[in-house]
């Protein structure tokens, strides 16, 4: 296979884009100059603006023919029966409105109600810890007072009585 030679390289033409995109000479000028503030143009003043704008074709506008009775009276009756619905919406509008408050209500009890219950719940934890240390410290210095203890329950013990008296068989009933 043959080698290709190297491509030359073209000048770029004065209307390419490339051309186009390089900088302008008015980019060298001094940096002074581009800090200082632009003169804007004046502005148009406003009855210059309104002769413009009726200027150039525009559509005829019919003129307003004096409305029949009938048509009156039917143009009065959807209007009240617009108002009629803006008033509806307006109540349903009241009522979600109510809604929304009682739901938000509720839901700031039950969050109310749920930081209480862990509170309690925290109480409770921290309560039954130290009741079983308690226990624990009151089950290791029984210990040693329990070799001492009759067999017979005592009129303050809270533990019944291991053995209950015997039965008589011939009492009970059939």
């Amino acid at each position: 296979m043959g080698r290709t030679g190297k491509l030359k390289k073209k000048s770029t033409s004065l209307n390419s884009r490339a051309a186009r995109r390089e900088t302008s000479p008015s980019a060298d000028v001094d940096k002074s100059l581009r800090s200082m503030p632009r003169i804007e143009a004046s502005s148009k003043s406003p009855a210059i603006h309104a002769v413009h704008a009726s200027a150039g074709i525009s559509k005829k506008k019919s003129k307003t023919k004096a409305i029949s009775r009938a048509q009156r009276l039917r143009q009065q009756k959807n209007i009240e029966r617009a108002e009629a619905v803006l008033d509806q919406l307006e109540n349903k509008v009241a009522k979600s409105a109510g809604r929304a408050k009682i739901v938000k209500a509720r839901s700031a009890q039950w969050e109310d109600l749920n930081s209480k219950n862990n509170i309690a719940t925290k109480i409770l934890q921290q309560a039954e810890d130290s009741d079983d240390e308690q226990v624990d410290l009151q089950q290791s210095s029984e210990g040693a007072t329990n070799a001492n203890r009759s067999v017979f329950a005592q009129p303050g013990d809270s533990i019944p009585p291991a053995e209950h008296g015997t039965i008589d068989e011939d009492d009970e009933i059939t």
